[in-house]
């Protein structure tokens, strides 16, 4: 415990003193309310990203896909909520539902060709990128500037903080978050041990799916409109995320 919490203040100590270094650089401008309440919300979409990738990373798997998959969870969203009628409990519903559905078809894929998931997952980017400009009316999703108040805090604050209990319990209270652990130590020991590798990494990619979820459909209200790219312009907003996880 006493190690745990050593590593704890460390993780946190960093940002903070980086923080604290800019604001005494730039005679406390840098750190005023207004400029950490637009660092707050801009990180939103990070850490949920970044919870989501972790479930992958522990066990080494890298999922270059993720960005793709965010783009089309949130353009996706956008249109069939609209569509339906259904407004931001339909955004969050079917961008759950397109974020689970090709991270899982992503899972199968893994297990059944045996290839590493980075080069996996850069072939899946490629496919999953060009689906909006086939699928989407204009490769676009778009909502009003009124539905993107779900990205005002305090609301964002409250989707992290509801999305990292859930992380919380997964990684700490269940079996799967301790299968998870336990392939990322070790996995000659877990395969030993009785764990069933091809089912916890599965399972991991449609968990992850579902953070991918809730990351795409706030990216949609922290952007308003969301447009479709190619040539892997998705791949990089994962590494923000990454950074942290590093951390």
């Amino acid at each position: 415990m006493k190690k745990r919490l050593i590593n704890y203040v460390k993780a946190i100590s960093l940002p903070v003193g980086v923080y604290i270094l800019f604001s005494i650089l730039t005679g406390g401008s840098f750190g005023s309310m207004t400029t950490f309440l637009s660092i707050v919300r801009t990180s939103i979409v990070p850490i949920l990203l970044g919870m989501s990738l972790s479930f992958g990373m522990s066990m080494g798997m890298w999922n270059f896909a993720a960005g793709a998959i965010i783009y089309n969870a949130a353009i996706f969203s956008a249109n069939i909520a609209d569509a339906m009628g259904l407004g931001i409990p339909g955004i969050f519903l079917f961008a759950i539902l397109v974020a689970v559905l090709s991270n899982t078809v992503m899972g199968i894929a893994y297990n059944l060709f045996r290839v590493p998931c980075m080069v996996l997952s850069l072939g899946f980017a490629m496919i999953y990128e060009a689906l909006p400009h086939f699928l989407a009316p204009d490769a676009m999703g778009r909502i009003s500037i009124l539905e993107g108040w779900m990205a005002d805090l305090p609301w964002c604050l409250i989707v992290v903080a509801v999305m990292f209990a859930l992380f919380y319990f997964v990684n700490n209270r269940t079996t799967l978050g301790a299968n998870i652990n336990a392939i990322g130590s070790n996995i000659a020991i877990a395969n030993n041990a009785g764990v069933n590798i091809d089912r916890v990494k599965l399972l991991s990619f449609i968990l992850s799916g579902f953070f991918l979820g809730i990351t795409g459909a706030m990216y949609l209200f922290v952007n308003v409109s969301v447009q479709a790219v190619t040539g892997f312009s998705s791949v990089s907003i994962i590494f923000d995320s990454m950074m942290g996880i590093f951390v």
